[in-house]
């Protein structure tokens, strides 16, 4: 008998928890080859319930009425960046910050530059909308810089300006469609649990294992989040965009890249700022690292809009 779609990825959404449970309350052994095979899983699972979340997020864009950039912006990018958000806040949680300020900043770059060389070579004729998005990713950093330079670890109240860069920036990136093709997506309740779930228990098995591995190879909370976390976590936010590109979804491929990013480092990071205990020395390099990328962005949107209308 053959499974409906539906079912078929349920059943590997339910087999991916129960791995990741597995893995988080049954330490069987900490060798090399266990510890890489609950990493492979954990990946997996944010994999696939980050895919099955945005999917489900696309219908309720479709039911909305928004157009594919603020669905990209918006919606997608929450679905593509929802183990982050776990992984970061149960960290933070957990009294490891610093090991979610990794994670932020080792993801962002990551998928900043696998997208720069398609910002490049894509044909985007809309390409200087995303202006305002990447300035609002620069303010983000700039203001985490600033206090980067003045605390050794970041106060508590610095979660107040970044969540107000998060609310101006929804509103900010809410639009309509201009076209109503009168179709109405219809997302599925069930399959969203589903994948929140199992996200939720592959960045608690994320967590475990990162810690584990900064531990065994006396690594700095935030090298083992940017690191291994923050890589294997940037594969979401990766995955969407490319399927949104397969599709010719250039705007939403667009919108998932600087939607999360801008997240991360509003949202998520003033989640995990209010938490305490975020230490940034020995981090600010990636910062500095990461704003040089956001203006290269800059310059690369900036130069195809003005090509775009000077063609026009």
């Amino acid at each position: 008998m053959i499974l409906p779609s539906w079912s078929r990825r349920i059943a590997v959404l339910i087999a991916l928890s129960f791995f990741n449970i597995f893995f988080i309350f049954f330490h069987i052994s900490k060798s090399i080859p266990f510890v890489v095979l609950a990493l492979i899983f954990s990946v997996l699972g944010m994999y696939f319930g980050s895919s099955e979340f945005v999917t489900q997020s696309e219908s309720m864009g479709e039911r909305f009425k928004l157009s594919g950039k603020s669905t990209g912006l918006i919606i997608v990018a929450i679905g593509s960046i929802a183990d982050e958000i776990f992984v970061s806040t149960i960290a933070a949680y957990r009294g490891y910050g610093s090991l979610s300020l990794g994670n932020i900043m080792g993801s962002n770059i990551v998928t900043m530059i696998i997208f720069i060389p398609l910002m490049i070579i894509l044909p985007l004729s809309r390409s200087r909308l995303f202006i305002r998005d990447a300035s609002f990713l620069a303010i983000a950093i700039i203001v985490v810089m600033m206090f980067s330079l003045f605390y050794p670890s970041f106060p508590r109240f610095l979660s107040i300006p970044l969540l107000v860069v998060f609310c101006f920036y929804i509103y900010m990136a809410f639009e309509r469609k201009v076209n109503d093709d009168g179709y109405e997506g219809k997302p599925s309740l069930i399959m969203i649990i589903a994948s929140l779930l199992t996200i939720f228990f592959s960045s608690y098995s994320m967590v475990n294992y990162s810690l584990l591995i900064s531990n065994t190879y006396k690594l700095t909370f935030f090298e083992s989040g940017f690191f291994v976390t923050g890589i294997g976590g940037s594969l979401p936010e990766i995955f969407m965009g490319s399927i949104s590109l397969l599709r010719r979804k250039k705007e939403m491929a667009l919108g998932v890249l600087f939607g999360s990013s801008i997240i991360k480092m509003s949202l998520v990071l003033g989640i995990v700022t209010s938490f305490g205990d975020v230490i940034v020395t020995g981090g600010v390099w990636s910062e500095y690292i990461f704003l040089a990328i956001v203006a290269v962005s800059m310059y690369i949107l900036w130069t195809k809009g003005f090509t775009s209308r000077n063609q026009t």
